[in-house]
């Protein structure tokens, strides 16, 4: 297990970029002689009624046996205003917490480990959330005029000669496919990533994927099959649904969030992170305007490169994959929701979804996400998730307060078309906790 706290790894540059993809599908690893937590709930944490005592069993284990003689700290919070806090000593019993839910939500509870002298252990903290009636959880109104104005958007970007420079890139380890670091012209900042496509390939002959990376600070990847990472393998967000072989050959697109050049020095980002994309989308000035966003340009961008890759003649006239996670879930979610030839999304632990929810229905607030404005309104992915038309998938944490369960919860209630949501025990953002139990819930899902 990776013992780094929530607030560092968002501190570091490449939280949800590079990092986070390499920490997301490494396996759990249990060291002996290691304490860590492990919680449950009394039934299906996603099955409880209005009123029902909902009973969380925390047990802080070493070897598979409970540590005894440690202080534990807990906060348990829900989603009607509930809080309540406390500490006890750790003994062979697991730590039993109960609550209620007097509206639909979430009740979310987290647990700390210390020495007796307040040393903090240096495990990760159990986060989990358990819901009552969540099915029935809306999200904030969205704004009259949305689709009016993300219409007006598209007709910014038909202004826009539809320009593109493909540079090759060698990847003499793979000789079968060519790849190219491509920028495309588009409103503001070009379209600027990664694209891979097979050598020879006939017309109407391939699948198109597209993969979005997280809050990052660095260059598109190359999308070289079998890399074990959410922004460059396709197989990773695919495998938690289906076969992806049918898209290992597929014209493959990994692209960067702010537009500019990719495979420059760390020195190149670190300015950039300093200077114009420094806190990007946290700015509040920016955010009180819809036009002045920095969501903004990441979504023209998106639609953009959809308008591209539909235009090559290699692409079969059927299937489009989106996926990403967090930032870059939210941004597939929103490519599928404004472009309805978008035929799959897979958002993993999808960021800025019911966006106001805290503000405006007192829901649990997110750890990480801009302050709140009613212009935020139209880059919410809860919003854009009401246009879909493909099927998606969404896989979310239970103990993740980056994005909170009743976000999560909202975001699958507000699509209609096919869909399907895991949700994870203990499964922060997005370190995971070992041996999770996982809840599955869907609406018209089948393999394609």
């Amino acid at each position: 297990m990776f013992n780094i706290s929530l607030r560092k790894i968002f501190n570091m540059r490449y939280c949800a970029g590079f990092f986070f993809i390499m920490v997301l599908f490494l396996p759990t690893v249990l060291w002996a002689g290691t304490p860590y937590f492990y919680g449950t709930t009394n039934k299906n944490p996603l099955s409880y009624q209005l009123g029902e005592e909902i009973i969380f069993s925390v047990h802080l284990l070493e070897d598979g046996q409970e540590l005894c003689g440690k202080v534990l700290k807990w906060q348990c919070y829900g989603d009607d205003g509930y809080k309540k806090e406390g500490e006890i000593v750790s003994d062979q019993n697991p730590l039993t917490i109960k609550a209620t839910l007097t509206q639909p939500g979430f009740v979310h509870l987290k647990v700390n480990a210390f020495e007796p002298d307040g040393t903090a252990l240096p495990i990760l903290p159990f986060q989990g959330s358990a819901g009552a009636d969540w099915q029935s959880m809306k999200n904030v109104e969205e704004p009259d005029d949305f689709d009016s104005f993300w219409n007006q958007q598209k007709e910014r970007l038909n202004n826009v000669p539809m320009q593109a420079e493909l540079v090759p890139v060698d990847v003499p380890e793979d000789q079968d496919h060519l790849y190219y670091d491509v920028k495309i012209n588009c409103v503001g900042a070009p379209v600027s990533g990664y694209y891979r496509k097979p050598k020879n390939a006939q017309p109407k002959s391939l699948p198109i994927r597209i993969a979005f990376i997280g809050y990052n600070y660095h260059s598109a990847f190359l999308p070289v099959w079998g890399n074990n990472a959410l922004a460059v393998d396709p197989t990773v967000p695919l495998s938690w649904a289906e076969d992806s072989d049918r898209l290992k050959d597929g014209l493959i697109f990994n692209i960067n969030a702010h537009g500019y050049e990719n495979g420059k020095s760390a020195e190149y980002y670190e300015k950039f992170a300093q200077g114009p994309g420094k806190n990007y989308g946290f700015i509040k000035e920016e955010n009180e305007n819809r036009e002045t966003s920095y969501f903004l340009g990441i979504l023209l961008r998106a639609i953009r490169l959809l308008q591209w890759l539909k235009e090559q003649p290699e692409w079969d006239g059927q299937t489009i994959v989106v996926a990403g996670g967090s930032q870059g879930g939210f941004q597939a979610l929103a490519a599928a929701g404004l472009d309805s030839e978008v035929s799959e999304c897979y958002a993993f632990i999808p960021w800025l979804c019911n966006l106001g929810g805290h503000e405006e229905q007192g829901y649990f607030p997110s750890s990480f996400c801009p302050e709140y404005t009613k212009a935020l309104r139209y880059f919410d992915a809860a919003n854009h998730a009401k246009r879909i038309q493909g099927k998606v998938m969404i896989v979310s944490g239970l103990g993740d307060f980056v994005c909170p369960p009743g976000s999560q919860a909202i975001l699958y209630n507000c699509i209609s078309s096919p869909k399907k949501i895991e949700f994870r025990q203990g499964m922060q953002h997005p370190e995971e906790m070992a041996n999770a139990e996982v809840f599955f819930f869907s609406k018209d899902w089948s393999i394609p």
